[in-house]
């Protein structure tokens, strides 16, 4: 982010928490940029808005409480679980849950040209994407990076087909080392922090990120 981001540039962080990227993001993109911090968990979201206050960074951020997905909808989210809260199973999950209001990123990320998005929903990424094709198709935006792990699977999701998927849209899974600025196609080993890229905006990337070097 601190490579990538200007200011002047919108972010979408979805899966924001107590607000440590949404921070960061909008002091490198203000004045003049905004950041859309979404978080589902009430408790969670108002230590988002308590960060974002201290740091004085209300008049660029905007926070959405609530969980997204592929459709407009009611669920159960854990909220006894910190940085890893999510939407329950259909089999159920131990520990208290609170009902929470889901809604499609293509209706709730209105600004039309994000630069940079970020996406760590605990293994619901795929229907977060499912409900965002618009802004897919649109490369808005043109970078996202996603956390992929074992919590796919918690959903009866698997790697290859979202990366399949994600590939029908013009994405590739990249990852990033900032200390040597080389940005690494992922071709088998999809895991970990992957940077979706839309494949026709691999330029845009290269000027923003100076000395940048793609290997694929």
């Amino acid at each position: 982010m601190m490579d990538y981001l200007h200011s002047g540039d919108d972010v979408l962080d979805v899966g924001e928490n107590v607000g440590v990227y949404t921070v960061l993001a909008a002091s490198l993109v203000n004045p003049g940029g905004t950041a859309d911090a979404v978080e589902a968990v009430q408790a969670t979201a108002r230590r988002l808005i308590e960060n974002v206050e201290l740091n004085l960074l209300c008049d660029c951020v905007t926070v959405h409480h609530l969980a997204v997905g592929s459709e407009e909808d009611w669920v159960e989210m854990t909220t006894n679980q910190e940085a890893v809260n999510h939407m329950t199973a259909d089999q159920g999950v131990a520990g208290p849950t609170v009902r929470v209001r889901a809604g499609r990123l293509d209706d709730i990320a209105t600004r039309c040209n994000y630069a940079f998005g970020k996406i760590d929903i605990e293994g619901r990424e795929w229907d977060a994407f499912r409900g965002a094709q618009g802004l897919l198709r649109d490369r808005n935006p043109p970078v996202c990076v996603v956390e992929v792990n074992g919590a796919l699977f918690r959903y009866g999701h698997q790697v290859m087909p979202f990366v399949a998927w994600m590939a029908e849209f013009g994405f590739e899974p990249w990852t990033y080392e900032p200390d040597s600025r080389v940005l690494l196609r992922e071709r088998e080993k999809v895991w970990g922090d992957v940077f979706f890229v839309a494949r026709d905006r691999l330029d845009l990337v290269k000027e923003r990120i100076p000395r940048l070097r793609i290997i694929e």
